[in-house]
């Protein structure tokens, strides 16, 4: 007679659980016109020219700045927004001396800077318009410059950016003033295409658009990183910037860092691209060096400003250019939200491979017990990546299955499980006293 019936094996191979999200990649949502897609993959800069982006399209110099990173994701994915902007920036003039010089750099998207000069007569409203004659003079395809009063507009044909280095913010207070085409529109549809991504990114980041991203993310569960050149974020003065306006609507789920030296420089998706490849919640977005950014110079009121307003900056300290504070405008710390995330995503695939891998999870205290060794072992997981703090160690309460009601039985609903666990927090700042004795 056969073995089998004597000894009958079955081996089966369990499927491959349910889907964790995407913490580690980011998603650029970008306006352009090459493809239809709502959303594309990409693995390297060479792939997003196969399919008909230019280097010197927004999209393009975001993913450069996310792959210059070391490390950095190893796919990132572009979002395509269908409503182009209609990028408008201004400059307001402010020297009454005729001993300053206005000094204004502008570009489009990659190409050379080019530099407009010209000495203040001490008189903003006549110096606004010998600076609109020299920026007309330029040509620079697609945008048209106006003033009034001591104020020069700089305006882009739709679906066009320009980049600046807006100068000396003695002498000129610049603003992104663009408005906000519709964009919580275009991530719906982003969002709809594919949801497996967790930071979003954009091309044109004016305050506008900041907003509204940031109340998206918030409603969505993804993680809004922005940067913005607005001269009055830096002001402490100021109440109406963006960083005082996300301050001020505590939007937990987003965070800033400020751009001084150039509008374009997308440090926000070299941020996010230095930080996504770690574990959830074993980073501190606080003290990194980002590849390709430009560090601001800044003076201490300046940084504290931004500050105050739970903003960030990049900045040069001790010879290191390094990212400052890493908080979010509600006041948690960015690693802090995302361990979290990744947590709560975490404990449900694994909880939902435990039912769907096992035949059965008897309503016992086996059964149960099975629960509370999942839930445990995803705690030892965050542990290990320093989310989790090992002492206290970790505690999860279950009820044993006799005092659980008929009627929780009858559902098959498991109910009063909870767990402990102490976050392990980052060191920002350290303070010493010390006695030196001769």
């Amino acid at each position: 007679m056969p073995i089998s019936d004597v000894v009958n094996i079955s081996i089966s191979v369990s499927g491959a659980g349910p889907t964790r999200e995407g913490f580690g990649e980011p998603l650029i949502a970008a306006y352009h016109t090459h493809y239809t897609d709502r959303v594309r993959e990409y693995g390297s800069l060479a792939a997003m020219v196969s399919d008909g982006f230019q280097t010197f399209d927004p999209a393009y110099l975001a993913a450069s700045e996310v792959f210059s990173q070391n490390p950095s994701p190893p796919n990132l994915k572009i979002g395509r927004r269908a409503l182009a902007v209609t990028q408008t920036l201004t400059l307001t003039l402010l020297s009454t001396s005729a001993l300053d010089t206005y000094v204004l750099k502008l570009r489009t998207p990659g190409a050379t800077l080019r530099t407009v000069t010209t000495p203040s007569t001490g008189v903003p409203n006549t110096d606004v318009a010998t600076l609109n004659t020299l920026v007309t003079a330029l040509a620079i395809a697609n945008l048209t410059a106006t003033h009034t009063g001591a104020v020069l507009t700089l305006t882009m044909s739709g679906g066009f950016l320009l980049d600046v280095q807006p100068g000396n913010a003695n002498l000129m207070i610049f603003a992104d003033i663009t408005a906000d085409p519709g964009l919580a529109t275009d991530l719906a549809a982003i969002l709809g295409a594919d949801s497996n991504w967790y930071c979003l990114l954009l091309d044109s980041q004016s305050a506008a658009e900041v907003t509204t991203a940031a109340a998206w993310a918030e409603g969505n569960g993804k993680l809004f990183i922005w940067n913005n050149s607005d001269s009055n974020d830096a002001n402490g003065s100021s109440s109406s910037d963006i960083f005082a306006t996300e301050h001020t609507l505590a939007h937990a789920r987003s965070a800033g860092l400020f751009s001084q030296t150039t509008l374009l420089s997308y440090s926000a998706a070299a941020w996010a691209g230095r930080l996504l490849p770690t574990d959830p919640g074993s980073e501190n977005w606080a003290f990194k060096t980002l590849s390709g950014v430009p560090a601001d110079t800044l003076t201490d009121g300046q940084i504290h400003a931004i500050e105050n307003k739970n903003g960030s900056v990049y900045t040069t300290i001790f010879g290191l250019n390094l990212t400052q504070f890493g908080k979010q405008p509600g006041g948690e710390w960015i690693d802090i939200t995302r361990g979290i995330d990744a947590l709560k995503n975490e404990m449900q695939v694994q909880l939902l491979a435990l039912l769907a891998n096992n035949l059965k999870v008897p309503f016992t205290d086996a059964g149960i017990d099975m629960v509370r060794g999942t839930i445990l072992g995803v705690l030892k997981e965050f542990t290990d990546s320093g989310f989790v703090a090992a002492s206290p160690a970790p505690f999860v309460s279950t009820p044993k299955a006799a005092a659980v009601d008929q009627v929780s039985k009858a559902g098959r609903v498991l109910p009063n499980v909870s767990f402990t666990a102490t976050l392990a927090g980052a060191i920002n700042s350290i303070q010493i006293s010390g006695v030196l004795v001769s």
